[in-house]
């Protein structure tokens, strides 16, 4: 191996949170490097949603794929459509973001190594990665673990996982103007499926925020949904990856989780994208000394929690599911509940 290098942070996965976190702690003045396993940042199951109140407006405009004033919402007895002046959501490319993210983390005067498979977490945060087929080392005073639902850094701490939900998706080339969010309790339970127009792409898919229903059973009743929508995923590529939500804390001594790594995706609904930056900003304030950026994750996992409560409430019985879905479907088309309420924003 080679002698190894040490930074003042040392990030594990360069996803949304991973560079977030890496550019703002390179702005800060540390000196700062991320291992990523994969040619470049981007690819994840997604639907690649984002929300009003969270990053929406943060983003370059080219960046947003197609904004909507208007969502729908269907269960088995209504279908209720919620519209705004201003926009509600907007549906975003990862890997375009990733590269987004990649360059804001680069400019700021983060390291990111593509190509870099992190193998093993020695003592003083030293991490043995694999690149070009051969094994080095780098090190940090600071050690945070972007790594996703199979997170290496989670494991190294020894923080279990079992909270899990899991998301399929196809993209079908075609377009679409409407964004539908289905709700069917009798097929999948306290998951949904979703319609999500991107440009000139349609992303379809489902989630299910516990894994008692079998992916390939997830998958099955999706594509009987689709067929009955007149949707044909023709030749399309079925993916699928897990959702960790199984939030057990972000800060171990000198160690951080942020995003799926720590267990923040949303449990309802599986939106990561949001969690994932917020988190990997406010762990690098912290990292920089500013102590008080843990209260805007504090507010986030106020979130987290309700969002729990209500999952357990709805995967009690079907029909539980099924009266959940559509009581908030007639509240959300009398105006008695908003679309922020199932935001983790």
């Amino acid at each position: 191996m080679s002698s190894s290098t040490e930074y003042d942070a040392l990030i594990i996965g360069a996803g949304p949170g991973g560079l977030s976190c890496a550019a703002a702690a390179a702005r800060a003045g540390m000196r700062v490097a991320v291992l990523e396993r994969g040619a470049k940042p981007g690819r994840k199951v997604c639907a690649g949603g984002i929300t009003g109140n969270g990053l929406l407006n943060r983003l370059p405009s080219a960046l947003l794929e197609k904004t909507f004033c208007r969502q729908i919402i269907a269960t088995p007895r209504r279908q209720v459509r919620i519209e705004a002046d201003q926009p509600l959501i907007a549906t975003v490319d990862r890997q375009r973001l990733g590269a987004y993210h990649a360059a804001q983390a680069a400019t700021a005067g983060a390291e990111i190594l593509f190509g870099a498979r992190a193998l093993r977490i020695n003592g003083n945060h030293q991490v043995v990665y694999r690149t070009n087929g051969r094994e080095k080392h780098l090190s940090g005073r600071f050690l945070v673990g972007a790594d996703g639902s199979h997170s290496l850094v989670r494991a190294h701490l020894r923080v279990p996982t079992e909270r899990i939900g899991i998301g399929i998706t196809y993209y079908l080339d075609r377009d679409s103007d409407e964004m539908v969010w289905n709700f069917d309790a009798r097929r999948f339970g306290c998951g949904y499926t979703w319609l999500f127009p991107h440009r000139d792409r349609l992303c379809v898919g489902a989630y299910s925020g516990y894994r008692h229903l079998p992916p390939r059973l997830l998958q099955k009743q999706l594509l009987m949904w689709l067929a009955e929508t007149g949707l044909d995923i023709g030749r399309a590529e079925l993916r699928a990856d897990l959702v960790n939500h199984d939030f057990r804390g972000w800060r171990f001594g000198s160690c951080f989780l942020v995003g799926d790594a720590a267990g923040l995706a949303s449990p309802l609904t599986g939106e990561g994208i949001f969690p994932a930056v917020a988190s990997g900003e406010a762990v690098a304030a912290v990292m920089a000394g500013d102590e008080s950026a843990g209260d805007e994750l504090q507010r986030m996992l106020t979130k987290h929690r309700t969002h729990h409560i209500m999952l357990r409430l709805a995967r009690l019985h079907p029909l539980v599911a099924s009266f959940f879905a559509e009581a908030a479907a007639m509240l959300l088309q009398r105006g008695l509940l908003t679309a922020a309420s199932f935001e983790m924003a």
